[in-house]
């Protein structure tokens, strides 16, 4: 202000400042002082307390805190980006993978293996609670015997007569 009240630099240009709310104000604030001092540092050079390497300094710590703000707003979507491509990375390595288990399979199926060489991503994990006891082995069922052969009853003659159409040992030609 004292500048502009000397007519060393112009006072309109200072009132456009947005003022100190906010890293990103005061950043571009400061790089628009420093501009407008060095358009005018031939006339300023020895009537202001600011030497040149402090200008130097202050447009470096200018750029600093808008890429530092930069940075911080777009944080955000570089997170989500940087998940995306993770995400996409570990599908193409559990595709990768499946096709390398489905392949040792076909490779060590005769030796039963295939779960040692190339287990699986997801063994191991936990799974669902089991209700109920444990057993280790679940007792066979044994098989159900087989029913007896049913057989006619014979007539007093001793010939048998001709199962009806459509039961086991009649003809399958007979009319119904």
């Amino acid at each position: 202000m004292a500048l502009s009240k000397r007519g060393l630099i112009d006072g309109a240009r200072l009132k456009e400042l947005k003022g100190p709310q906010g890293h990103r104000n005061l950043a571009f604030d400061l790089l628009a002082l420093v501009a407008m001092m060095r358009e005018k540092w031939t006339e300023l050079q020895g009537r202001t307390g600011i030497q040149a390497q402090e200008l130097d300094t202050a447009e470096v710590l200018g750029d600093r805190v808008i890429s530092g703000v930069g940075a911080r707003e777009q944080g955000p979507a570089v997170v989500v980006a940087a998940a995306d491509k993770r995400q996409r990375a570990f599908s193409l390595f559990v595709k990768a993978y499946d096709q390398a288990r489905r392949a040792i399979c076909f490779l060590r199926w005769d030796h039963g293996d295939m779960d040692t060489v190339a287990p699986s991503l997801y063994a191991g994990r936990g799974g669902s609670k089991r209700r109920g006891p444990e057993t280790s082995e679940v007792a066979p069922t044994p098989p159900a015997a087989a029913p007896a052969p049913v057989t006619p009853a014979s007539n007093s003659a001793g010939a048998q007569p001709a199962p009806a159409a459509g039961l086991p040992g009649g003809s399958p030609f007979t009319p119904s």
